[in-house]
């Protein structure tokens, strides 16, 4: 169960800075969407196996909650669903603003964390709430 923003206040700067995405156009380019990351579902682990055409496998994985600290953790914390956040604002250099609340210090990778001080790491974050992988892998 998400906290409270009140508990989370990077969450309560996304609410009022990112933009919650109603539309998307199929035939458009996603490359500026980039990084996609996922909050729930299942993930697309990519284990080593030598044994395999590629050298690997593709494991449909469970996601835990996330992990406070985390960006995910702030995205769900502000409760807005699929959105993008312009990361540009947020940095206290940028900004000048001493008071802003610090910012997420880890990101998830598939299904592990990746610590970084994801405002300086990341110019954006498209936060995508629910994540799948495809069944038909073996087909591929």
């Amino acid at each position: 169960m998400p906290t409270s923003s009140h508990d989370n206040p990077f969450a309560e700067w996304l609410r009022t800075h990112a933009v919650p995405l109603t539309h998307l156009d199929p035939e458009a380019s996603l490359d500026d969407l980039e990084p996609l990351r996922a909050t729930t579902g299942h993930t697309a682990d990519m284990p080593r196996d030598e044994n395999t055409r590629f050298g690997f496998t593709i494991d449909a994985t469970a996601l835990e909650p996330a992990e406070p600290g985390s960006v995910e953790a702030a995205f769900s914390d502000a409760e807005l669903g699929l959105s993008i956040a312009d990361f540009h604002q947020a940095h206290p250099p940028a900004c000048g603003n001493a008071d802003l609340a610090p910012g997420p210090d880890r990101i998830r990778i598939q299904s592990a964390y990746l610590h970084t001080p994801v405002l300086e790491a990341f110019d954006a974050i498209l936060h995508t709430p629910t994540s799948t992988v495809a069944d038909n892998l073996d087909d591929m």
